[in-house]
Protein backbone atom coordinates (compact mmCIF):
# COMPACT_ATOMS: atom_id res chain seq x y z
CA UNK A 1 0.00 0.00 0.00
CA UNK A 2 1.57 3.19 -0.78
CA UNK A 3 1.63 6.28 1.23
CA UNK A 4 -0.86 8.16 -0.08
CA UNK A 5 -3.39 5.42 0.01
CA UNK A 6 -2.62 5.31 3.58
CA UNK A 7 -3.20 8.86 4.23
CA UNK A 8 -6.26 9.07 1.92
CA UNK A 9 -7.70 6.47 4.61
CA UNK A 10 -6.96 8.41 7.65
CA UNK A 11 -8.55 11.18 6.22
CA UNK A 12 -11.84 9.29 4.64
CA UNK A 13 -12.18 7.49 8.68
CA UNK A 14 -11.62 11.10 10.18
CA UNK A 15 -14.58 12.41 7.78
CA UNK A 16 -16.34 9.78 8.12
CA UNK A 17 -16.58 9.25 11.55
CA UNK A 18 -20.29 11.35 12.53
CA UNK A 19 -22.19 8.27 10.06
CA UNK A 20 -19.64 5.67 10.70
CA UNK A 21 -22.02 3.79 13.32
CA UNK A 22 -24.82 3.78 10.59
CA UNK A 23 -22.66 0.14 9.52
CA UNK A 24 -24.09 -0.78 12.94
CA UNK A 25 -27.47 -0.50 11.65
CA UNK A 26 -27.13 -2.06 8.61
CA UNK A 27 -26.95 1.21 6.53
CA UNK A 28 -24.87 2.35 4.02
CA UNK A 29 -23.55 1.50 0.11
CA UNK A 30 -20.72 -0.05 1.21
CA UNK A 31 -23.06 -3.03 2.65
CA UNK A 32 -26.55 -2.07 1.00
CA UNK A 33 -26.75 -5.42 -0.25
CA UNK A 34 -26.36 -7.30 2.92
CA UNK A 35 -27.69 -4.95 5.55
CA UNK A 36 -29.67 -7.55 7.24
CA UNK A 37 -27.06 -10.46 7.74
CA UNK A 38 -24.60 -7.94 8.93
CA UNK A 39 -27.78 -7.00 11.54
CA UNK A 40 -27.43 -10.54 12.84
CA UNK A 41 -23.88 -10.93 12.44
CA UNK A 42 -23.92 -7.52 15.08
CA UNK A 43 -26.04 -9.10 17.00
CA UNK A 44 -23.84 -12.30 18.07
CA UNK A 45 -20.83 -10.81 17.85
CA UNK A 46 -22.23 -8.40 20.87
CA UNK A 47 -22.32 -11.62 22.91
CA UNK A 48 -18.82 -11.93 21.99
CA UNK A 49 -17.61 -9.18 23.06
CA UNK A 50 -19.90 -9.13 26.46
CA UNK A 51 -18.19 -12.52 27.53
CA UNK A 52 -14.39 -11.04 26.22
CA UNK A 53 -14.72 -7.95 28.69
CA UNK A 54 -11.78 -8.49 31.55
CA UNK A 55 -9.47 -6.66 33.51
CA UNK A 56 -7.30 -3.89 31.47
CA UNK A 57 -8.46 -4.14 28.05
CA UNK A 58 -7.15 -2.15 24.91
CA UNK A 59 -9.43 -1.42 22.15
CA UNK A 60 -7.07 -0.86 19.43
CA UNK A 61 -8.06 1.69 16.44
CA UNK A 62 -11.71 1.65 18.25
CA UNK A 63 -13.28 4.20 16.07
CA UNK A 64 -16.69 5.08 17.61
CA UNK A 65 -16.06 2.48 20.34
CA UNK A 66 -19.29 0.96 19.08
CA UNK A 67 -18.50 -2.86 21.53
CA UNK A 68 -17.50 -0.65 24.14
CA UNK A 69 -21.08 -0.44 26.21
CA UNK A 70 -20.77 -4.56 25.79
CA UNK A 71 -17.44 -5.53 26.85
CA UNK A 72 -16.76 -2.46 29.50
CA UNK A 73 -19.02 -3.78 32.56
CA UNK A 74 -16.72 -6.61 33.08
CA UNK A 75 -13.47 -4.01 32.26
CA UNK A 76 -11.10 -2.96 35.86
CA UNK A 77 -9.67 -0.41 33.26
CA UNK A 78 -10.07 0.32 29.58
CA UNK A 79 -7.94 2.20 27.08
CA UNK A 80 -9.50 3.08 23.81
CA UNK A 81 -6.97 3.93 20.97
CA UNK A 82 -7.31 5.74 17.71
CA UNK A 83 -5.55 7.94 15.33
CA UNK A 84 -8.76 9.49 14.47
CA UNK A 85 -9.64 12.65 16.51
CA UNK A 86 -13.22 12.91 15.66
CA UNK A 87 -13.55 9.31 15.93
CA UNK A 88 -12.23 9.24 19.53
CA UNK A 89 -15.05 12.19 19.81
CA UNK A 90 -17.92 10.25 18.95
CA UNK A 91 -16.69 7.25 20.95
CA UNK A 92 -16.77 9.53 24.01
CA UNK A 93 -20.34 9.96 23.07
CA UNK A 94 -20.97 6.15 24.16
CA UNK A 95 -19.39 7.05 28.02
CA UNK A 96 -21.68 9.86 28.56
CA UNK A 97 -24.57 9.22 30.42
CA UNK A 98 -23.68 5.54 30.94
CA UNK A 99 -21.55 5.86 34.00
CA UNK A 100 -17.75 3.98 32.97
CA UNK A 101 -15.55 5.26 34.36
CA UNK A 102 -13.57 2.91 33.33
CA UNK A 103 -12.28 4.23 30.15
CA UNK A 104 -9.16 6.43 29.00
CA UNK A 105 -9.28 8.05 25.55
CA UNK A 106 -5.42 8.06 23.72
CA UNK A 107 -5.52 10.09 20.46
CA UNK A 108 -2.37 8.38 18.90
CA UNK A 109 -0.98 5.99 15.96
CA UNK A 110 -0.89 1.81 17.67
CA UNK A 111 2.48 1.97 15.10
CA UNK A 112 3.92 4.63 16.71
CA UNK A 113 2.93 5.42 20.32
CA UNK A 114 4.63 3.38 23.24
CA UNK A 115 2.60 1.83 25.11
CA UNK A 116 5.10 -0.19 27.45
CA UNK A 117 5.84 -3.78 27.54
CA UNK A 118 3.52 -6.80 28.88
CA UNK A 119 0.67 -3.63 30.05
CA UNK A 120 -2.57 -5.28 29.10
CA UNK A 121 -4.59 -8.29 29.76
CA UNK A 122 -6.88 -8.43 27.02
CA UNK A 123 -6.79 -6.27 23.11
CA UNK A 124 -10.00 -6.18 21.17
CA UNK A 125 -9.02 -5.17 17.45
CA UNK A 126 -12.05 -4.58 15.22
CA UNK A 127 -12.27 -3.99 11.39
CA UNK A 128 -8.75 -3.28 10.96
CA UNK A 129 -6.49 -6.07 10.34
CA UNK A 130 -8.61 -5.99 6.59
CA UNK A 131 -7.07 -2.53 5.90
CA UNK A 132 -3.15 -3.20 6.79
CA UNK A 133 -1.01 -4.55 3.87
CA UNK A 134 0.77 -7.72 4.93
CA UNK A 135 3.95 -6.11 5.80
CA UNK A 136 1.54 -3.87 8.29
CA UNK A 137 -0.12 -6.91 9.57
CA UNK A 138 3.47 -8.40 10.84
CA UNK A 139 4.22 -5.33 12.34
CA UNK A 140 1.30 -4.94 14.07
CA UNK A 141 1.47 -8.64 15.68
CA UNK A 142 4.82 -7.79 16.76
CA UNK A 143 3.42 -4.63 18.78
CA UNK A 144 0.44 -6.72 19.84
CA UNK A 145 2.99 -9.55 21.83
CA UNK A 146 4.64 -6.79 23.31
CA UNK A 147 1.62 -4.74 24.82
CA UNK A 148 -0.22 -8.18 25.72
CA UNK A 149 0.68 -9.42 29.11
CA UNK A 150 1.94 -13.56 28.69
CA UNK A 151 -0.64 -14.98 27.75
CA UNK A 152 -3.49 -12.57 27.04
CA UNK A 153 -6.27 -12.60 25.08
CA UNK A 154 -7.47 -10.65 21.71
CA UNK A 155 -11.08 -10.72 20.17
CA UNK A 156 -10.47 -9.99 16.65
CA UNK A 157 -13.37 -8.68 14.93
CA UNK A 158 -13.37 -8.27 10.91
CA UNK A 159 -15.25 -8.42 7.71
CA UNK A 160 -15.46 -12.40 6.39
CA UNK A 161 -14.58 -13.25 2.64
CA UNK A 162 -16.74 -15.47 1.02
CA UNK A 163 -18.70 -16.16 -2.28
CA UNK A 164 -20.85 -14.27 -1.34
CA UNK A 165 -19.25 -11.15 -0.87
CA UNK A 166 -17.30 -12.19 -3.98
CA UNK A 167 -20.00 -11.11 -6.36
CA UNK A 168 -19.46 -7.23 -5.32
CA UNK A 169 -15.81 -7.26 -4.10
CA UNK A 170 -12.08 -8.27 -4.65
CA UNK A 171 -10.45 -9.97 -1.88
CA UNK A 172 -7.50 -7.41 -1.93
CA UNK A 173 -7.91 -4.02 -3.40
CA UNK A 174 -8.03 -0.38 -3.08
CA UNK A 175 -12.27 0.23 -2.75
CA UNK A 176 -13.95 3.47 -3.39
CA UNK A 177 -16.03 4.66 -0.45
CA UNK A 178 -17.88 7.15 0.15
CA UNK A 179 -19.52 9.90 2.63
CA UNK A 180 -22.82 11.47 3.03
CA UNK A 181 -21.53 14.93 1.79
CA UNK A 182 -20.33 13.02 -2.02
CA UNK A 183 -16.44 12.87 -1.49
CA UNK A 184 -15.13 9.42 -2.89
CA UNK A 185 -12.05 8.17 -1.14
CA UNK A 186 -9.68 5.08 -1.69
CA UNK A 187 -9.42 2.70 0.43
CA UNK A 188 -7.34 -0.52 1.10
CA UNK A 189 -9.43 -3.54 1.89
CA UNK A 190 -7.80 -7.49 2.39
CA UNK A 191 -10.51 -9.56 3.47
CA UNK A 192 -9.78 -13.06 5.35
CA UNK A 193 -11.49 -16.23 5.35
CA UNK A 194 -11.81 -18.75 8.63
CA UNK A 195 -9.09 -20.55 7.60
CA UNK A 196 -7.38 -17.42 6.41
CA UNK A 197 -7.41 -16.44 9.92
CA UNK A 198 -6.70 -19.26 11.31
CA UNK A 199 -3.26 -19.79 9.84
CA UNK A 200 -2.44 -15.86 10.32
CA UNK A 201 -3.04 -16.62 14.09
CA UNK A 202 -1.25 -20.23 14.20
CA UNK A 203 1.76 -18.04 12.44
CA UNK A 204 1.81 -15.69 15.23
CA UNK A 205 1.74 -18.30 18.11
CA UNK A 206 -1.64 -17.24 19.05
CA UNK A 207 -4.47 -20.16 20.12
CA UNK A 208 -7.79 -19.81 19.14
CA UNK A 209 -10.55 -20.31 21.93
CA UNK A 210 -13.61 -19.55 20.14
CA UNK A 211 -14.57 -18.34 16.66
CA UNK A 212 -17.61 -16.73 15.40
CA UNK A 213 -18.04 -17.25 11.30
CA UNK A 214 -21.82 -15.52 9.96
CA UNK A 215 -22.65 -14.34 6.71
CA UNK A 216 -20.82 -11.19 6.47
CA UNK A 217 -18.35 -10.74 9.83
CA UNK A 218 -16.13 -13.07 11.62
CA UNK A 219 -14.93 -13.19 15.09
CA UNK A 220 -12.03 -15.09 16.98
CA UNK A 221 -10.99 -15.14 20.23
CA UNK A 222 -7.46 -16.40 20.98
CA UNK A 223 -4.75 -16.63 23.60
CA UNK A 224 -1.52 -15.21 23.26
CA UNK A 225 1.88 -16.84 23.77
CA UNK A 226 2.65 -17.22 27.57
Amino acid sequence: MNASIQKEMGVYFDERAAEYDQFYLGKGPAIQHYGGMYLKDFAQIGEVATGFGGEHLIDIACGTCHWLPFYAPKCTEITCLDQSANMLGQARSKVEGKNITTAKFVHADFFDIDLGTAVFDRALVSILLSHLSRDQEKAFFERLKQVLKPGGQVLIIDSLWNPRRGKYRKQESVEERGIGDGRKFKVFKRYMDQSGMARLLQSQSFTIKSLYVGDMMLAVRAVGPS
